[in-house]
């Protein structure tokens, strides 16, 4: 009996050996699979798994691309001048779909002069900064009332003219044309104010272009600004076709000898000092040839 107990005790502790190595051999087994799942971990992020083409291919969301051959323009801050240079800048740069914010904000930073550069200098240089930089911007000088006042007063101050000329009605026409234009970018209706921008244009018209205004115009109708512009386009071209360049030449240097003597005493306009022109020196040291070049090109006969 005492050898049969002997037996089973032995079996037990060999059963129990058993079943420790079988615990020993399954956690091995479990810690082998788990080093091999590290390794493939290792080697996954030691190796790019992207192929060297895909780096090279341009992003949609930075095209290489260039903006068209033109001369951007360029804000320095003046009121009057911001509406032109928004609606130009917006049709060249900050409508395209084909920019990227930073090429944009590149762009708009090398536009800007004096008080509007100052005003972006600090913003980052990144594609996130350009809708910042575009309102910053807007909210600085897109002061409507303030550049209505300024075009208004452009109109009021244009010069009057004394003398009528194809280049003194242009300048009235440009100037006016352009704050009209301006005004209207901004949605106000300038047409109902035409009768206050008529009456001040016709009075900075010489008599003579005023009248032949008024004779065109049906009895006491009140005319519109476009009627006035197409009239004066008119007579701008009409002007242009008959006035020469000698002409413009000559009627300078009338003026030019009218206001060396307007003080009594001639001024000879080749020095510019206060004499005659026969007492001139410089004028006495010249060659006959050259007293003679003077005067032609003076017009002083």
């Amino acid at each position: 009996m005492q050898d049969h107990s002997d037996v089973e005790d032995n079996l037990a502790l060999i059963e129990n050996v058993l079943v420790k190595i079988g615990e020993h051999l399954r956690v091995k087994e479990k810690a082998e699979t788990h080093r091999k799942k590290l390794e493939e971990i290792v080697a996954q992020n030691s190796t790019p798994t992207v192929p060297p083409s895909a780096t090279t291919q341009p992003t949609a969301a930075h095209p290489n691309v260039k903006l068209p051959e033109l001369k951007l323009p360029v804000f320095d801050g003046k009121l009057e001048q911001w509406i032109s240079f928004r609606d130009r800048f917006n049709q060249a740069v900050h409508n395209r779909t084909d920019l990227s914010g930073l090429q944009k904000l590149q762009y708009l930073l090398a536009s800007l002069d004096g008080e509007p550069s100052n005003l972006l200098s600090a913003i980052p240089i990144q594609d996130s900064s350009y809708d910042q930089a575009y309102t910053q911007l807007t909210e600085k000088y897109e002061q409507t009332r303030e550049i209505v006042y300024r075009h208004v007063q452009q109109i009021m101050e244009v010069r009057s003219i004394n003398s009528r000329s194809a280049s003194s009605l242009e300048n009235i026409l440009s100037t006016v044309s352009n704050a009209l234009s301006s005004i209207s970018a901004l949605s106000i209706d300038t047409a109902s104010s035409d009768f206050y921008t008529v009456s001040i244009v016709v009075n900075k018209l010489d008599s003579a272009t005023k009248l032949r205004f008024h004779q065109g115009l049906p009895d006491k109708a009140l005319p519109t600004w476009v009627t006035l512009k197409d009239f004066l386009a008119k007579e701008i071209t009409d002007l242009a076709s008959v006035e020469s360049p000698s002409t413009n030449q000559q009627q300078q240097s009338k003026v030019n000898y009218k206001a060396a003597t307007s003080r009594g005493k001639l001024i000879f306009v080749f020095c510019s000092d206060e004499h005659a022109n026969f007492s001139c020196p410089r004028f006495h040291s010249m060659s006959d040839a050259e007293k003679q070049k003077q005067v032609e090109l003076k017009k002083l006969c």
